[in-house]
């Protein structure tokens, strides 16, 4: 949960007055570099405990042995059990609390694009950072450098955009084929059979062979409904594709159909398909603006999920937020806003009906998505402020956080990695 830190506070104090240790504070909050430096109306995030269990005293525990058995401390146990006055008396039978085992690391593979050997390469790790690989070399220029990884759903390939082109190589990035060039952005079909994808002028599908076939001239940003019969994509109202509408098409180009009221920039449809999560950019002498809205296909109704605005100079305001991804059951969708000009951000969890069921605090521009499991959640973030609210020059880290209970971890960084995407399943060997 998230605490505001009040006058006079210490972390010490904070941690003991929530029962946990300083050690398990700080974990849960990478940002603090100092513990001994915060302030007052500073959030941090307080790692709530799992519900504890109960253990039936067996012939010959000791409170230490039970300790070690559970992964914990003497002291937490006397902790969750206040009615043992002396620790080294309990008997056979006895009923008494212990943690809860953490929730592991769900399994699982992420290819993210770095710049640890001076150049934007794809790499790829497990959930906790371990295993780090290079998977592609030399693939990009300076001026078109590796963007955009992406796992097929059944995790036999990975597509990444590089030098103008789409490519698509396996998990260990052997067999590079080039699919298409000219690509602006992408997505793959449900099937992991073809992939949509969209330049400035037109949307196509491309099969893993390379056959390309046009589906709608207008239509950019390209993503698939469930079965693979349609798209979602955004029409631009005008020659700055910033200035979008959504649409759908089915694949065949037929039954095009423009939502009028919703504003599209970018397009994240949840896993059953009900729900778009759009990004939509405007630009006004007196400020600049992205929002995030949610629409629901089957009743029309459009939200706006909640940023913030602040003023860069007098008369000039913005207020700028970032969309995320849909949790697998689509009961939630994750995005970001910022709070200032530097990059101070805020990850949150919405619900379809737009009401903002989490928050997390991160310092510098968070960008998150949704793992492919529930309560995890994957997101890149600077350790330092930006020059400008959209400044994409500065180093970043990537971690998941289990949104329960405040777990999380380092992927990749420190300062050298973004544009990851997850899989389910365990990094294949090498």
């Amino acid at each position: 949960m998230e605490y505001i830190i009040q006058p006079g506070d210490t972390l010490f104090a904070i941690a003991r007055r929530f029962g946990i240790t300083l050690a398990e504070l700080l974990a849960a909050n990478p940002q603090i570099d100092n513990p001994d430096l915060v302030f007052p109306g500073q959030r941090i995030i307080i790692p709530v405990p799992a519900p504890p269990e109960v253990y039936v005293v067996r012939p010959g525990d000791t409170l230490f042995l039970i300790a070690r058995r559970f992964n914990t401390t003497v002291e937490t146990l006397l902790r969750l059990n206040p009615q043992i006055v002396d620790p080294a008396l309990i008997f056979p039978g006895q009923m008494i609390r212990v943690p809860a085992p953490a929730p592991a690391v769900p399994p699982g593979c992420i290819v993210y694009v770095s710049t640890r050997t001076g150049r934007p390469e794809l790499w790829r790790s497990n959930t906790v950072g371990e295993g780090s690989i290079q998977i592609t070399r030399l693939s990009g220029t300076s001026e078109q450098p590796v963007a955009n990884p992406q796992w097929s759903p059944d995790g036999r390939f990975i597509a990444y955009q590089a030098v103008g082109g789409l490519f698509i190589i396996d998990p260990c990035g052997r067999n590079p084929v080039l699919l298409a060039e000219g690509v602006a952005d992408y997505s793959w079909s449900n099937d992991s059979t073809r992939i949509a994808f969209s330049n400035q002028e037109a949307t196509f599908i491309v099969d893993l062979e390379g056959n390309i076939r046009r589906v709608m001239d207008g239509l950019l940003n390209p993503v698939w409904f469930p079965g693979d019969e349609r798209l979602a994509g955004s029409v631009p109202e005008t020659d700055d594709v910033r200035f979008a509408r959504l649409a759908t098409v089915d694949v065949t180009g037929e039954n095009f159909r423009i939502f009028e009221p919703v504003p599209a920039r970018k397009i994240r449809l949840s896993p059953n398909g009900r729900y778009a999560g759009t990004e939509f950019f405007r630009g006004f002498a007196f400020g600049v603006f992205s929002t995030v809205y949610i629409f629901d296909f089957v009743t029309g109704n459009l939200v706006t999920l909640p940023g913030f605005e602040f003023e860069v100079q007098p008369g000039v305001v913005r207020g700028i937020s970032f969309l995320g991804g849909w949790a697998p059951d689509s009961s939630s969708l994750v995005y970001s806003a910022l709070l200032s000009e530097n990059g101070l951000g805020e990850i949150r969890i919405a619900d379809p009906q737009g009401n903002i069921r989490q928050s997390f605090r991160r310092e510098y521009y968070p960008f998150p998505d949704w793992g492919p499991v529930a309560d995890w959640i994957i997101y890149t973030v600077s350790e330092q402020p930006g020059e400008t609210v959209l400044d994409v020059t500065i180093p970043r880290d990537i971690f998941v956080l289990n949104i329960a209970t405040s777990q999380q971890f380092r992927v990749a960084g420190p300062a050298d990695a973004y544009s990851p995407d997850w899989d389910i399943r365990p990094c294949p060997p090498c």
